[in-house]
């Protein structure tokens, strides 16, 4: 069995990223090199969300931010904003241990838009990446801005069970979309 040397991990990790790179983004700091920056980030940002974050709240009151959190809500709304930060929804906010499906799918999207704009960086592949995120968290935002006006409401948001499903067919058609972007684009590295 043949085995990986030094130079064949430095190849994986960081040069395979440089020759693959599209020309016109390799002078991107985020994406013109190898992954070690986008990894970092990641990785400090779960650490934070699964450790930091909690051990901080630990042994203080929850922060109550109702209104913060709604104006908050429908700017990321009115913003079709394609980033997913935490959210909540009503009442004081006090960090719990993130399930493994919510980590998930919070690493899912950076992950896939580095992938994308790294291998295919052309503007329907990105358009269509950002439109299909974009419009799933609108009707996030939306749900989590209706939410934080209390019980009241709650009666009216009954397609909250329809979010997660919407959340697995975006991540799926990504999937397929990135895939097919990866075969269409194959040949470009021979």
């Amino acid at each position: 069995m043949p085995t990986m040397g030094l130079d064949s991990i430095v190849y994986l990790l960081y040069e395979y990223w440089i020759d693959t790179t599209d020309e016109h983004i390799k002078e991107y700091p985020l994406i013109g090199g190898g992954p070690g920056l986008f990894i970092l980030i990641m990785l400090s940002w779960l650490l934070f969300v699964t450790k930091l974050g909690s051990n901080f709240m630990r042994n203080r009151k929850p922060f109550v931010l109702r209104e913060i959190m709604i104006a908050y809500n429908l700017s990321m709304d009115a913003s079709h904003e394609t980033q997913d930060y935490p959210r909540v929804t009503n009442g004081p906010i006090k960090p719990s241990k993130s399930c493994p499906k919510k980590l998930f799918t919070d690493i899912q999207i950076p992950l896939m838009g580095y992938l994308v704009v790294k291998q295919c960086p052309q503007t329907f592949v990105v358009e269509m990446f950002c439109f299909l995120n974009s419009s799933v968290h609108v009707i996030m935002y939306s749900y989590y801005l209706l939410s934080a006006f209390g019980p009241q409401i709650q009666s009216y948001l009954w397609w909250k069970r329809y979010i997660t499903r919407l959340q697995l067919i975006q991540f799926a058609l990504l999937i397929v979309y990135a895939f097919y972007c990866g075969i269409d684009n194959y040949d470009k590295y021979e």
